[in-house]
């Protein structure tokens, strides 16, 4: 008999495995990388992209671009609205989707912002084509204010820079 674990008591045991391993709170920026060279020859050679690109895009799907929800650490969907600048277009069309981790980082906000929304985005499926690697950091335009729980409250509208190197 096959017997299927239920998510929650998945992510219950991960939870206690991580912190027995050390691991107590949330990453709070994405670890530094080097861009693979595979997914660097895929974005220049099939998506024409080149390492400063920058595409605006609603951070996460889950919210409209030009909402200013609350946004949590985890697993996003970003997607490149309707109102984008026409030479973005030729590269990531509206309904480009990008598939990443979002982050809240409380001690770096710029100004007299609380805290910095960091997405680092792994896969790209931009319409009509095929899911690609890529590696692209963004940030919210805007932080209004950061929450108790790691989360804050930003505008979901943001830049993605293609990069080969963060940081």
């Amino acid at each position: 008999m096959n017997k299927q674990v239920p998510a929650v008591t998945l992510h219950v045991c991960l939870l206690i495995a991580a912190v027995a391993a050390g691991c107590g709170g949330v990453q709070v920026r994405p670890d530094p990388f080097d861009c693979p060279k595979p997914t660097q020859k895929v974005m220049a050679d099939q998506l024409g992209w080149s390492p400063g690109d920058l595409f605006v895009l609603a951070l996460d799907d889950r919210w409209d671009w030009r909402a200013e929800p609350v946004l949590r650490p985890g697993e996003v969907v970003g997607r490149v609205p309707e109102n984008i600048p026409w030479e973005q277009r030729k590269k990531t069309p509206p309904g480009t989707q990008f598939w990443g981790q979002l982050y809240v980082d409380s001690g770096s906000g710029r100004g007299n912002e609380p805290a910095e929304v960091i997405v680092k985005y792994e896969r790209v499926k931009v319409p009509g084509q095929e899911e690609r690697p890529v590696c692209l950091v963004a940030r919210s335009f805007r932080v209004y204010a950061l929450e108790k729980d790691g989360s804050a409250k930003a505008s979901n509208s943001g830049g993605a820079t293609v990069r080969n190197t963060y940081p």
